[in-house]
């Protein structure tokens, strides 16, 4: 049995999760939608340089080639995009965000696994194109000595709540 005595002080560390294990928060549903706008965007643009292609090398291979062989394959990865990698990239990207580290996990295959102790970033700071901002949503892009890593989309609130509390956990952390 573990006794009140046992239990971390109150500015003990927040224990990491294992490696791999899915972070506290999921990104916010639209950043699914904004994930096949992507897709359909992509797609739109594929189909344009294989109709590019068709129109400059106007042989009977290059019709053969587009027509049997390429749109019909970026059809079949768009429909996969759409239906599968999308919602696993938004069921399979999750993160945690304390006063002491960033933690991202992203990848259904292949997991990838990102903690940032709160000491060693550099700056945080909140980010929004053009298509983020048709959607409401905002990224944060972490600096630390290595490189950027950037968590989003997210709504909002949520990325002004986690730059707010990583800028505080800097000063705090620099005070101390």
């Amino acid at each position: 049995m573990q006794g009140a005595h046992d239990a971390p002080p109150d500015d003990a560390p927040a224990a990491l999760p294992p490696v791999g294990e899915p972070g506290a928060h999921h990104r916010p549903p639209q950043a699914q939608r904004l994930s096949h706008v992507m897709t359909a965007i992509g797609t739109l643009i594929m189909v344009a340089l294989a109709l590019g292609a068709l129109a400059i090398f106007r042989t009977e291979l290059a019709a053969t080639i587009v027509l049997a062989i390429a749109l019909p394959l970026v059809a079949v990865i768009a429909v996969l995009d759409f239906t599968v990698g999308n919602r696993w990239e938004q069921r399979y990207y999750t993160y945690t965000v304390t006063d002491d580290y960033v933690y991202i996990t992203s990848g259904r295959f292949v997991r990838t696994t990102t903690t940032m102790p709160t000491p060693h970033i550099i700056a945080v700071e909140t980010q929004q194109g053009p298509v983020q901002r048709a959607f409401g949503l905002l990224s944060v892009r972490f600096t630390t000595i290595t490189g950027q890593q950037e968590l989003g989309p997210l709504a909002p609130a949520e990325a002004e709540r986690i730059r707010d509390r990583v800028t505080r956990a800097l000063h705090a952390h620099g005070d101390a």
